[in-house]
């Protein structure tokens, strides 16, 4: 395993590892819905694949490791949207570009009808323009609190001979 690849999986086992223990202090659970998105890739990385008597490259152990870095994935999440940060472009978004951007894209309709479908075309066009800054604000928020979380903890390394 290259040095790249050796730091990579370790940072990614560390992050994992806070976000669970942050997740359990702030107690913070997965929703129904996301335990039973967990049991059905429980259930599709178990399950043998058609015609075959079994999948010669399943392993438990991967099995899982994969629903731990989903569950850790689902719950940075949900940490995150209490530190009130979305990946998501939020209506009051929209709305606030839109009034910003008003000469623009001009006024909607009178017509209720002829409002709701230029708004529909507007709110996507104005979601595409803004998806990638926010995004990228996203990203910066969640490797923020990733760097809070590492200078509050105590993570002790165990060297590994060669």
């Amino acid at each position: 395993m290259s040095q790249t690849a050796y730091k990579y999986l370790l940072d990614r086992a560390i992050n994992r590892e806070l976000v669970l223990e942050a997740a359990a202090a702030g107690n913070i659970g997965l929703t129904e819905t996301q335990q039973e998105q967990l049991t059905k890739l429980r259930g599709l990385r178990e399950s043998s694949e058609p015609g075959l008597i079994t999948k010669l490259n399943r392993d438990p152990e991967q099995v899982e490791f994969e629903i731990r870095d989903a569950d850790a994935f689902m719950l940075q999440t949900a940490l995150m949207a209490r530190q009130g940060a979305t990946p998501n472009v939020t209506p009051e978004q929209v709305a606030q570009f839109y009034q910003d951007h008003l000469s623009v894209y001009g006024s909607l309709p009178d017509d209720p009808q002829a409002k709701e479908r230029a708004w529909q075309q507007i709110d996507v066009q104005i979601r595409n323009r803004l998806a990638e800054e926010q995004r990228d604000r996203y990203n910066q928020q969640v490797q923020a609190y990733m760097d809070n979380l590492r200078s509050n903890a105590n993570i002790v390394l165990a060297q590994i001979s060669e």
